[in-house]
């Protein structure tokens, strides 16, 4: 390709498919942009990870129950994940958790849902004003 097409730019993917774990010398990524790659991905790479951390957590579930979900959330601080409503960009329903925390709270006593026609994001501050979600 290199001969006929010298400025074209090349792409690899590094597919789990070729199963590098198993060659005893695989490629590297400093080697196929010696090759001439611009650019270098992993079709399934997100996937993966996702299935092997759920496959793991649900495992930790069964095993310790509430503890893993305890457990998860102390790893997690800190993390750019730590908060699902920062990295969808949304506000967390006002006053939820306060509520759910108490044992007599309105959870408790099944308050905890939302009122017709009442909008749980809000006003978005996260997205600088305006809506977080198409309305």
């Amino acid at each position: 390709m290199k001969q006929t097409r010298p400025k074209l730019p090349l792409a690899f993917n590094y597919s789990s498919s070729f199963r590098w774990h198993k060659d005893p010398d695989p490629l590297t990524f400093r080697e196929l942009g010696e090759l001439g790659y611009k650019c270098i991905f992993i079709t399934l790479c997100g996937a993966h990870a996702a299935m092997y951390s759920v496959w793991n957590s649900m495992r930790e579930i069964t095993k310790n129950e509430e503890q893993a979900q305890r457990a998860l959330e102390r790893t997690k601080v800190g993390h750019p994940t730590e908060s699902h409503h920062v990295m969808a960009r949304v506000r967390p329903f006002p006053g939820a958790g306060a509520a759910l925390h108490s044992r007599h709270g309105r959870a408790a006593q099944g308050l905890g849902r939302l009122q017709r026609g009442q909008d749980p994001l809000g006003p978005a501050s996260l997205t600088g004003g305006g809506r977080a979600r198409p309305g």
